[in-house]
């Protein structure tokens, strides 16, 4: 073998080699978004609590557990915001009604990474609105659940946007451990189940 056939042979190789790296990539991608269905288990169109708000999100039921919630929220005050499943489907009063956290296992107010027994099944923690007041939300909870045979089933009921910032249960007072501090009700919408 020559210097040329060589070089040849090598160079096959390694294109070879790239070819099998491009198709792990290719794969791996339409796996990742196979993981996900396209159209959602559930939605929640936004309406005005004590702010303007309007927005929707697309919840739905993930492969491995828990729900993703995907969407947008617009006409938030720049800042973060406290996200929050809450126990009562009803949005009237300006949010008001949709009552306290959802709680179905009794636990203290906390973050959405704290352990099932130290948060809310609803504690989502915080949305980041930008300077225009849009909040792209992008959230796996691994608690909350849209199978209607988990107390942590989260169908017809209310999701509230705060005006404050949530402190995740770490604000060192009473509210902090039942609210995390997260002040008014700027908008909510109810988890329609499909």
């Amino acid at each position: 073998m020559n210097v040329y056939q060589f070089s040849a042979v090598e160079a096959s190789k390694r294109l070879l080699v790239k070819m099998k790296i491009v198709l792990f990539v290719c794969l791996a991608a339409v796996a990742s978004c196979s993981l996900v269905p396209q159209a959602p288990d559930a939605v929640v169109n936004f309406v005005p609590g004590n702010d303007n708000v309007s927005g929707q999100l697309h919840l739905f039921k993930t492969h491995y557990n828990g729900v993703l919630l995907r969407g947008r929220v617009s006409g938030l005050s720049p800042g973060l915001h406290g996200f929050h499943v809450h126990a009562v489907g009803d949005l009237s009063g300006k949010c008001t009604a949709a009552g306290g956290h959802f709680n179905p296992y009794q636990s203290t107010h906390g973050s959405p990474y704290d352990p099932t027994q130290e948060r809310h099944a609803g504690d989502l923690g915080n949305i980041q609105a930008d300077q225009y007041g849009n909040a792209d939300v992008y959230i796996h909870d691994l608690v909350i659940s849209l199978n209607p045979a988990s107390p942590a089933y989260i169908g017809n009921l209310a999701i509230v946007v705060h005006q404050g910032q949530d402190d995740l249960g770490r604000g060192g007072n009473a509210d902090s451990l039942k609210t995390g501090n997260a002040g008014g009700r700027a908008g909510c919408g109810l988890v329609v189940h499909h």
